[in-house]
């Protein structure tokens, strides 16, 4: 009976040791991808490369793997020529560091030799080669090719290869750094001195668009054509021209009880409602809203109104709960038929998607900006479904295009550039430097980007941001002052203690308003003369409404008993001044202006 074979006998019979000790044994078995296959041992499988060396060596550590050295073949193995290395440390050998060089001239076929044409490997456009990569930006692999060879080049040319070359050749050797000009006449293309129409072809008349030269006096011309036949066209619709069909009304009240904004509908509601609504039995006629509205236009409407709690919604919306059902969820009230924001008739009124009626309002909008009408052949929609005017966008060609014609675009002004240009400095170093941007806080001070402006003015004079825990105070006390000479970082208590002597004196609020309205340049004995419509002074602090002149005798010379009138003893009933107030009791007296007989009249002397 003939014997079993070891584990051992069966894997080397699979291995091709020939070539000696210190060769590379192939494994003649199946492989895989990552080098030799698997061997069954014991009923296990296990990786061919791991038996031959813990065969040799010894079991190694659990989570340590086998590799063979760089230099031998795919499926080697020879225990001589393994490692057993951590994971780590087997990732870093096999990964293979390249070069930004390696990795461009991996995709570059150079089997012809240095004088033969590279042709590039990967996907080609409509001008030669494809792009590649290079620090996350995409560059012309012609580009990239000539700059690796022979250095980076100007701005403002281009590359091109020799006419006899192939498409996609990126042979350093067969590439120059020309102009545009210069690339046309390489390529064989006729040079013009002028356009079909007579232009000359100079240097600010030439542009170029996908590498074809055209006049930009011929385009300036075209553009404007088509801006007056834009102009001239069909003109859109009235905005007031009402659609022939009838609007889509998706659910009705029917016998349900009416319920707006937590309120049950009531015939007091409706007649309040309807009461400031010009109401005619032509249900083609816009329905108008007389009462308030908010600032785009819509009427607004207190459904319920109290000193705690009110529920304002707007007009339209009330008029279509009121006659026609409630509003679907998601959905929002349209005038579909007039465009009128006042409007209230339910005629003209559709529940639609917010989409759908933001769709209708700009194709409801007759002309642009500019007067350009809306119709379809001068329309156009953005990606994000913008509208937009053909006029006005050749327009600002017309504007691109004389740039260019009078030379090179402006440069792009940097961030200090920007700031400075709207501070006025024109009074020299020493004056205030006045902010003119049309940014301004509640306090007077200048905005720039959501941040003050004397504050960004000192960060960049002295080129770092202001210290942690100081602020900036103005030696000028001038706040839209941006001078750097006149800013000083301070802290807060010192920025306070500076400001305290030119800070109005800190008063109650009826105080405030009651000083605002009172004409006091003729100094303490002349008559304060009242600049408002009623003497009457809001009180916040006890929630009531108190006469200018009785607050002022009770603030200045005492309080006020019950029963007792103010009289002015100037004959002046807009006088407010406390030296020429008095006291007096009844209300006879209040009125005629002078001593009752038969009563006591109580007067107060200053």
């Amino acid at each position: 009976m003939k014997a079993s074979k070891t584990p051992q006998e069966r894997f080397w019979e699979k291995v091709d040791r020939t070539g000696g000790p210190y060769a590379c044994w192939p494994w003649l078995a199946s492989k895989s991808k990552y080098g030799p296959g698997m061997f069954n041992v014991d009923g296990k499988s296990v990786h061919a490369r791991r038996l031959a060396y813990e065969w040799e060596y010894g079991s190694i550590q659990a989570g340590w793997e086998i590799i063979a050295n760089a230099e031998c073949k795919f499926a080697c193995v020879n225990p001589a020529h393994l490692s057993a290395l951590t994971k780590s440390e087997s990732s870093r050998r096999k990964k293979k560091p390249q070069t930004t060089e390696e990795l461009f001239w991996e995709k570059v076929d150079r089997t012809g030799g240095l004088d033969a044409c590279w042709s590039w490997t990967r996907g080609n456009n409509r001008y030669g080669t494809g792009a590649f990569n290079l620090n996350g930006k995409s560059t012309p692999a012609r580009r990239v090719a000539y700059e690796l060879a022979f250095g980076p080049i100007q701005e403002g040319l281009e590359i091109r290869a020799y006419p006899e070359c192939k498409f996609a050749c990126v042979n350093p050797a067969h590439l120059r750094a020309l102009t545009k000009s210069e690339g046309c006449r390489l390529s064989g293309r006729p040079q013009q001195t002028h356009c079909n129409n007579g232009h000359p072809f100079t240097e600010e008349n030439t542009a170029y668009r996908q590498e074809v030269r055209y006049c930009i006096i011929c385009r300036i011309d075209w553009h404007e054509t088509e801006i007056a036949r834009l102009s001239e066209g069909p003109k859109p619709d009235p905005e007031n021209s009402p659609p022939d069909r009838e609007p889509v009304y998706p659910e009705l009240w029917g016998d349900r009880q009416r319920v707006i904004g937590g309120v049950v509908v009531d015939e007091k509601l409706e007649r309040r409602f309807w009461k400031k609504a010009d109401r005619t039995e032509d249900s083609k006629l816009c329905w108008i809203w007389r009462g308030m509205s908010d600032p785009n236009g819509y009427g607004l409407f207190y459904i319920y109104s109290s000193k705690s709690n009110r529920k304002i919604t707007q007009a339209h919306i009330v008029a279509y709960q009121l006659e026609v059902g409630p509003i679907p969820e998601g959905l929002v009230i349209d005038h579909f038929r007039c465009g009128n924001k006042p409007c209230c008739n339910p005629a003209h009124l559709e529940p639609v998607t917010l989409a759908e009626n933001t769709r209708r309002a700009r194709k409801r909008k007759p002309y642009c900006g500019r007067g350009h009408p809306h119709n379809e052949e001068n329309s156009y929609f953005t990606a994000d479904g913008r509208r937009s005017c053909r006029a006005c966008r050749y327009l600002a060609h017309i504007e691109m295009l004389k740039r260019r014609k009078l030379g090179s675009p402006p440069r792009k002004l940097s961030k200090e550039e920007r700031f400075w240009r709207e501070v006025d400095q024109s009074d020299g170093p020493t004056s205030c430097w006045l902010w003119q941007g049309r940014s301004k806080d509640p306090k007077g001070y200048g905005m720039y980007n959501g941040k003050r402006a004397h504050r960004l003015a000192w960060e960049l004079a002295n080129g770092r941001p202001i210290p942690e825990g100081l602020t900036i105070d103005h030696l000028c006390r001038n706040k839209p002052c941006c001078n750097p000479n006149h800013l000083e970082p301070v802290s807060s208590g010192e920025n306070s203690r500076r400001a305290a002597p030119f800070m109005p004196p800190r008063g109650k609020p009826i105080e405030d308003r009651f000083w605002k309205q009172a004409d006091t340049s003729g100094g303490p004995n002349a008559c304060w003369e009242w600049s408002g419509e009623s003497t009457n002074l809001h009180d916040s602090e006890n929630e009531k409404s108190v006469d200018a002149r009785h607050f002022i005798y009770q603030l200045k010379v005492g309080p006020l008993p019950r029963g007792k009138w103010i009289l002015d003893r100037c004959g002046n009933p807009k006088c407010v001044n406390y030296r020429h107030l008095k006291r007096a009791q009844g209300t006879t007296a209040q009125y005629a202006g002078k001593p009752v007989p038969g009563r006591e009249q109580l007067a107060f002397n200053i």
